[in-house]
Order: C-alpha cells, then structure tokens, then sequence
C-alpha cells in the first residue's frame, strides 16, 4: 500500500495526531513523499569510555552509568555520530536506565557539528554534558587530577606555575605530567619541556618510571623533528 500511495504517510500521521493532513495532486509526480526500505548496515563504534556504577548496570539518578568521549580536533559530523553510538548503546544494554553522556572537548569554538540539527537529535544532543578544559583551567584551586586534564590546552606561559602546583600536592602524578608534556611539545628538547613545565631537572633522577619516559619521549621526539 505504502509503495504504491507514498502520500498516505499523511494520512496515518494526522490520523495519530502528529499532523494535518496535506495530500498533494493526484498525479503521480506531483507526490509529496517518495517510498523506500532502506536497510540499514551495522556500523561499528568504539567508545573512549563506559563507566559503570557499583549500584548495578541500571544506574541510578544519583549514580547514572557515563559515556565519555573525547573530541580535540573539529569533526562536523561528530553530533550524529554520538547519538548513533549512544543509542546503539542502549541497543545493547537494555537494562541501563540512568545514563549520562559526557563529552570532553579542548573549547566550545570547537566544530563538531552543524548548529540546526534534527529535533530528535537536538534533544539528545541538549542533554550532554560539555566539558570545556579551557573553562575548567579558569577555575580555582582545581583537584590535581582535575588540573591535570587541563595541560594539553593550557597557555604556555601558565604551565610554569599550573605543573608544579600539581606536584607539589601529588607528586605521583609526575610520570603522567611527563607524559602529556611530551605528547604536546613533540619537537621540543627534555631541557625545553623541563623549563616550559617549571620542573626542576633533579626531581626527574628519583623517578625510575620518569627516566623511561624521558628516554622514551627524546626518542619519540627526535624521530617526529627528523620527520
């Protein structure tokens, strides 16, 4: 029936309260709607993270299960991409009935999608929790784990100040300060990076785990300056 009278779609709508009738001509060609089955293929997603709750795989409103994603580079379809990949979540999960999805981008400039956006999608979309590491470094007396998160957009001139607050109140943290000092400036020198981080050179010879990164970051760090 649908295949041969496409326009009937208006019908059933109106007939379910979603909308008023509007049929077109009778002609054919004239119709207001083209008929398919269209099959949808699987489409494989990885997601950066799924957090589960001790309470149980349903999640409460106080303890929700979390997605989390991190965008850093623009990506246009990215919006649809998430509600693809969080639906298909719930595909797969049916017990989960808390869930929150938190997204992890350098700032809000950031294109991740187009400002108009299917109205289904827009309220999916209006429900994600954003999380700016450019607001997050403006606030005050940060968690060291928190701060942590902040160096990779952090401005160079802050870090000679925001890296040794982290250590200084979690020095373990040092071989992951490394890590991420040397994924941001892989050009640099261990010196250079030393200097722009405010790290003393001498803090480095306790760390076992901080001369293999070290070691590990000059190499990494000559092969991409060669390159």
């Amino acid at each position: 029936m649908f295949q041969s009278a496409p326009d009937l779609i208006e019908l059933l709508l109106s007939a379910a309260g979603a909308a008023a009738p509007s049929l077109g001509p009778d002609a054919p060609g004239d119709a207001l709607y083209r008929f398919e089955a269209p099959e949808l293929k699987a489409a494989n997603h990885r997601l950066d993270g799924a957090f589960w709750p001790r309470s149980g795989e349903a999640g409460t409103p106080e303890q929700p299960a979390v997605l989390l994603e991190v965008q850093m580079h623009s990506k246009p379809g990215f919006k649809h991409r998430l509600g693809a990949q969080s639906f298909r979540f719930f595909h797969l999960h049916p017990k989960v009935e808390h869930l929150a999805v938190v997204v992890v981008v350098p700032h809000r400039r950031l294109n991740i999608g187009p400002a108009r956006l299917p109205q289904q999608l827009q309220a999916f979309v209006d429900g994600v929790i954003w999380l700016s590491l450019e607001e997050l470094g403006q606030q005050a007396d940060l968690d060291p784990l928190l701060a942590l998160l902040t160096l990779p957009v952090r401005p160079e001139v802050q870090l000679k100040i925001s890296t040794p607050s982290i250590l200084e109140r979690q020095p373990d943290l040092l071989s992951t300060v490394l890590t991420i000092l040397f994924e941001r400036f892989p050009t640099r020198t261990i010196e250079e990076i030393m200097v722009i981080a405010g790290i003393p050179t001498d803090q480095l010879l306790h760390t076992r785990a901080a001369q293999d990164l070290l070691n590990l970051g000059r190499q990494e760090g000559e092969a991409r300056g060669r390159q």
